[in-house]
């Protein structure tokens, strides 16, 4: 008999040091904004994408870390017409 075990590995990504990202919501989620998006992915523990295609699970408050110049250069260059003139989202 052969018995096969699943197994998952969590690896923490060195290519990139920690900054913070821009994120927008996937389209046919329950979230209203950025915000309430990676507060949910940090209290459930799911990975998100960021603008710039770096991929984590938020765990700590990005208030503190430098903008990930990537994602500030996509969220730039993106047409805002439709902007309701807010600040940049928080990641």
């Amino acid at each position: 008999m052969t018995q096969t075990v699943e197994e998952t590995r969590y690896v923490t990504s060195t290519d990139k040091p920690e900054s913070a990202h821009f994120v927008m919501v996937p389209p046919g989620q329950p979230d209203e904004s950025p915000q309430a998006y990676v507060l949910r992915a940090r209290i459930e523990g799911f990975a998100i994408t960021a603008l710039c295609g770096f991929v984590w699970v938020p765990k700590q408050d990005p208030a503190n870390l430098p903008i990930c110049q990537e994602c500030l250069d996509i969220y730039e260059s993106e047409d805002r017409s439709d902007d309701s003139g807010e600040g940049l989202p928080d990641a």
